[in-house]
C-alpha cells in the first residue's frame, strides 16, 4: 500500500470502507450495527465513531482484539488533532466497553485511558449582536431567513434543524419539537421574537416552484436547486444533506458579510445570551440546549468576558455598601 493510498482511507474511511478488510476491520461492522440498531445513535454520530475506528483499523491492521494494548489505543488516539482528542477517547472507550461487556475480550484495555486534561478555556468565539443583524437580514427566502434565525435564538443542532418538520412546530405555544436530538433525545424548545415572526411567514408564504403552502410532514430546511435566478425547484418533502446545509450555511454567512464561523458557533452565541439573561441560570441553560449533564454546560459556557466580571463585582460592591454588616 502507498502512502497516498493509506492517507486516503484515513481521510475518507466510510467512503474507501478498506479499513474492514483489517483483522478489526469486522468487530467496528458488528459495533456500528449495535449502535445504530440497540442504542438508537444518530447518523451523524455513527459517521463520526465510523472515520475515528476506522484510523484505529488501519494503524492496528495487523492485531485482533485479543491483541490490541493500552499502549497502542493511546498512540492512535494521540495521532489526531489535540481538540479531536476527548471526543475520540469517548469513542474508543464505548467500543472496547462494548467488545468486553459482549464477551469478545477478557479485558478492556481502554479502561486505563482516561480523557485528555482540558486546556483552560478562553472565550469562546460567538457572533456579535450586529453580525447576527446581518445574517437575518441579508436572507432574502424565508426559508433562509428562518434557518439562520432558528440557530441563532434556539440553540439547535446541526442535525436537529435539518430534522425540524413543520408538524413539530407549534405557534399557539411558541416553541418547536426536537425529536431526536443527540443520543436520540428529544425536547420542546420556546420560541420568540423573530423566530416566531419567520415561522408565521413561512408558514403563509407558497413554496418557491411548487406553489402550495408548506404541509404538516414537509421539512423546515428544504433543500432547492439553484439556477442564476433563484431556485429552479424546491423539494420540502425531504431534509438537506449535511453536506448541503454547511454549503447553505457558508452562502447564508457570506451573503451577510460575515466572517465565516461553524454552525455550532450560533448555538455557542445563544447559550451565552441565554446565561447573560438569566443571571447565570445554567439549569435552564441546560435544558435549552439539551444537555445530558449538566456538568457539559458548566464545562463549556460558564466563560465570562472581562465586563462580565467587572459588572459582578460591581454588583457585589453596592450590595456590601447597601448593607455592610452583612446583616439581614
Amino acid at each position: 500500500m502507498t502512502l497516498r493510498e493509506l492517507e486516503l482511507m484515513l481521510r475518507e474511511p466510510v467512503r474507501d470502507k478498506r479499513y474492514l478488510e483489517t483483522k478489526l476491520g469486522p468487530v467496528v461492522t458488528a459495533y456500528l450495527s449495535w449502535k445504530d440498531n440497540e442504542t438508537g445513535a444518530a447518523a451523524r454520530t455513527l459517521d463520526q465513531y465510523e472515520r475515528d475506528l476506522a484510523r484505529m483499523c488501519v494503524m492496528l491492521a495487523n492485531r485482533t482484539i485479543h491483541e490490541v494494548t493500552t499502549d497502542d489505543l493511546r498512540e492512535v488516539r494521540d495521532s489526531f488533532p489535540r481538540g479531536s482528542r476527548k471526543r475520540v477517547t469517548a469513542a474508543y472507550r464505548d467500543f472496547w466497553r462494548w467488545l468486553y461487556q459482549e464477551g469478545h475480550i477478557d479485558r478492556d484495555p481502554m479502561a486505563r485511558v482516561r480523557y485528555p486534561k482540558r486546556e483552560s478555556q478562553t472565550d469562546l468565539d460567538v457572533f456579535t449582536a450586529e453580525e447576527e443583524a446581518r445574517l437575518v437580514t441579508a436572507q432574502d427566502a424565508i426559508r433562509d431567513r428562518l434557518g439562520v434565525s432558528l440557530l441563532l435564538d434556539s440553540g439547535l443542532r446541526a442535525a436537529e434543524i435539518r430534522g425540524l418538520r413543520v408538524e413539530d412546530v407549534d405557534l399557539t405555544e411558541r416553541w418547536v419539537i426536537v425529536r431526536r436530538g443527540k443520543g436520540g433525545k428529544g425536547r420542546v424548545v420556546p420560541v420568540r421574537g423573530r423566530v416566531v415572526l419567520a415561522l408565521e411567514e413561512f408558514m403563509l408564504t407558497p413554496i418557491p416552484k411548487l406553489d402550495r403552502a408548506p404541509e404538516p410532514r414537509d421539512f423546515l430546511l428544504y433543500p432547492t436547486g439553484a439556477g442564476p435566478h433563484g431556485p429552479t425547484w424546491s423539494d420540502p418533502t425531504g431534509p438537506m444533506a449535511y453536506s448541503t446545509f454547511w454549503r447553505w450555511w457558508d452562502a447564508c454567512c457570506k451573503r451577510a458579510g460575515v466572517r465565516y464561523r461553524k454552525p455550532h458557533t450560533s448555538r455557542h452565541t445563544f447559550a451565552t445570551k441565554l446565561i447573560r439573561a438569566t443571571g447565570g441560570d445554567l439549569a435552564a441553560t441546560q435544558k435549552a440546549l439539551g444537555h445530558a449533564s449538566i456538568r457539559t454546560t458548566i464545562d463549556v459556557y460558564t466563560h465570562l468576558e472581562v465586563s462580565d466580571v467587572a459588572k459582578a463585582v460591581e454588583a457585589m460592591e453596592q450590595a456590601r455598601e447597601k448593607n455592610p454588616l452583612g446583616t439581614a
